[in-house]
């Protein structure tokens, strides 16, 4: 796994549109979630278990919800703000959904500056970025390791999301 640091330098790229195309997709960082959602429930809960079948369905809402967006947003730019919401209702839901995995197995909730999280956020600015990228923080691991990865990735996702909100062309008057 490449650790090395990144330059400051590199930072996603203001969109020029909703429908802006960047290198920080929400849709991929979406499907990353999704790949690395099944893959922790195939690692650590049953088949079967109202968790993992919890945790696959909300991740595959938001996914499915993205692809709307892109769908809706071929035909119209401006178009999508319903499947924003829906998706990132899903990832909140997720969100909280992990966060009740650690608490209830009493396991550490790392904050965003913890090193590891750090090393996590940092691979957002990889290029070509797939859940490869994600798979040893997932899949060799420990749990907790695996938990807040998933954690970093839905707040990348979730903040992706927020930015593909058309922006009022004017700030709101006091």
């Amino acid at each position: 796994m490449n650790t090395t640091h990144r330059s400051k330098s590199v930072a996603p790229t203001k969109p020029e549109s909703p429908a802006d195309t960047s290198r920080f997709k929400p849709d991929q960082t979406v499907q990353i979630i999704y790949e690395a959602t099944v893959a922790f429930g195939t690692r650590f809960l049953a088949a079967q278990d109202d968790l993992n079948l919890k945790l696959v369905n909300l991740a595959r809402s938001a996914n499915q919800s993205i692809g709307a967006l892109n769908r809706a947003r071929a035909k119209d730019p401006t178009a999508g703000d319903k499947h924003i919401a829906v998706a990132q209702q899903a990832l909140a839901d997720l969100l909280q959904a992990f966060h009740d995995y650690l608490r209830t197995h009493r396991l550490p909730l790392w904050d965003k500056s913890h090193p590891r999280a750090r090393n996590i956020r940092r691979l957002a600015y990889e290029t070509n970025r797939s859940y490869a990228t994600y798979r040893n923080y997932i899949e060799a691991a420990p749990v907790f390791t695996a938990v807040n990865a998933l954690v970093c990735l839905i707040h990348q996702g979730a903040y992706l999301l927020e930015r593909q909100r058309p922006q009022p062309d004017e700030p709101a008057a006091p």
